[in-house]
């Protein structure tokens, strides 16, 4: 399980698997975290699926809500 300090919170975690995979694991997760201190950038997280080790992540200015996916917003 990640975990980085008691100010990170994970949202919602979203499974893409590398193409061609043959076992259930092969891809990566990909997750929005918040961060709560003030001040602090929220991040999109990559970790590898098999063993929940980081990859990489995308820090951005602005905050990031804790599903990918669902969320909808009317275009006017």
């Amino acid at each position: 399980m990640w975990k980085e300090n008691q100010y990170t919170y994970p949202g919602e975690v979203q499974f893409v698997p590398c193409p061609g995979s043959s076992s259930e694991d092969d891809g990566i997760l990909l997750a929005t975290v918040t961060d709560t201190r003030r001040g602090e950038p929220d991040f999109l997280l990559v970790l590898d699926a098999s063993s929940f080790t980081e990859i990489a992540r995308a820090e951005v200015t602005v905050h990031v809500p804790n599903a990918i996916h669902g969320l909808f917003l009317p275009t006017s």
